[in-house]
């Protein structure tokens, strides 16, 4: 999977529309990727909830990503939103749980993180990306971040 082609699907949502969300925004993100996602082809659908890429393994250690975003009957993006500036890292490490298991998540192109965050207040809200970028990379999967700062 390309850079150029990744790029193309995110830029086809109307990230506008996130402006309007105030408060912890988390659930209308993830409604909002699900609904532009959804739109754009009768043959697309979305797992809310998605089980974990551990399956079998009991609860210890399991991560599960907030949506997949499906073509047909297969998985093709895993999404996390996130809105911690603290668990970027850990967001990261599930997206490539999910890239990493071929067996039970066939289909997975890419992941895309999605960090929100208050732009206002400590280093704690601020994004780190030199550390984000150098984490993915070290994990040499395929990930496209899209970063939402706000002030309150």
């Amino acid at each position: 999977m390309n850079s150029f082609f990744i790029e193309n699907i995110i830029k086809e949502f109307n990230w506008d529309i996130i402006t309007s969300m105030y408060g912890n925004s988390h659930s209308s993100i993830i409604g909002f990727l699900s609904s532009e996602w959804i739109k754009k082809s009768s043959d697309h659908s979305v797992l809310d909830g998605a089980p974990s890429p551990f399956v079998g393994k009991g609860r210890k250690g399991q991560k599960n990503a907030d949506i997949l975003l499906c073509k047909g009957d297969k998985p093709f993006i895993v999404v996390e939103v996130e809105t911690l500036v603290s668990k970027y890292l850990d967001k990261i490490d599930s997206i490539a749980s999910y890239i990493g298991n071929t067996e039970d998540y066939d289909g997975i192109s890419f992941g895309l993180l999605v960090m929100l965050n208050y732009t206002n207040g400590g280093n704690k809200y601020k994004h780190n990306w030199h550390d984000v970028k150098q984490y993915a990379i070290s994990k040499d999967i395929p990930i496209a971040f899209v970063s939402i700062e706000k002030t309150r």
